[in-house]
């Protein structure tokens, strides 16, 4: 059987999840999505695009709309959690553009999922399932089958799972296991601006304990 021919099951349609149902479409498989949510929507803030996502998503055929609906970064410095020195200093998207081909963007969470949502449905308007909250899955060597907790099961050639940290379908598979600590910790902040932005690089003087402090020279997230 041609690999075109597979079906492809999908459990999870967040931004990993859709992103891979979006790049199996384009190969001209057949795909489809499972999400546990009632709801296809994305929580959570901003994120950086960097040049090598881009060109993955340009690839996808959305680059532009996220490129439209995006700030390009401006320059981002690393500063020394104790002292305030600046450690890194990161140029400001244009030099990506420049020298990668692709540029270094701020985009939010929700943008960039429905970018994809409406890529994936545009391919196939039946291809996500929504309220289906993955059980457990039985494979061999014709496929696999998936078994979900509001009683449905789905049979496919393949299955991916896109369901975050804490993967029922990992614990499927390898067992389920604790996660292990790796000692990073993130602290984020929503700092307000009105009217003319200054550039936080220009009045970050205060030191902050407990975190290394990383600055957006625009002081702003994209809405």
């Amino acid at each position: 059987m041609a690999l075109t021919h597979c079906h492809v099951l999908v459990i999870g349609a967040g931004i990993g999840g859709l992103t891979a149902a979006l790049s199996l479409q384009r190969h001209g498989f057949r795909v489809s999505v499972y999400e546990q949510a009632s709801e296809l929507r994305e929580f959570g803030a901003g994120l950086l695009v960097t040049p090598n996502a881009m060109h993955a998503l340009e690839f996808l055929g959305i680059g532009e709309p996220i490129a439209a609906t995006s700030n390009v970064s401006n320059e981002l410095l690393i500063r020394h959690f104790q002292s305030g020195k600046i450690i890194h200093r990161r140029p400001a998207g244009h030099y990506y553009q420049s020298k990668y081909g692709a540029g270094h963007f701020q985009v939010h969470r929700a943008d960039l999922h429905n970018a994809l949502k409406a890529a994936v449905l545009a391919h196939d308007p039946d291809c996500v399932h929504l309220a289906h909250a993955f059980g457990n899955l039985v494979q061999n060597e014709s496929g696999v089958t998936a078994h979900f907790v509001n009683g449905m099961v789905v049979e496919g050639d393949a299955l991916i799972g896109c369901d975050g940290c804490r993967s029922a379908v990992r614990d499927a598979v390898y067992g389920s296991a604790p996660a292990s600590y790796t000692g990073q910790v993130a602290f984020r902040a929503l700092i307000p601006c009105e009217n003319e932005l200054v550039p936080l690089s220009q009045k970050m003087s205060q030191k902050v304990a407990g975190a290394a402090v990383r600055e957006s020279g625009s002081g702003a997230i994209p809405k």
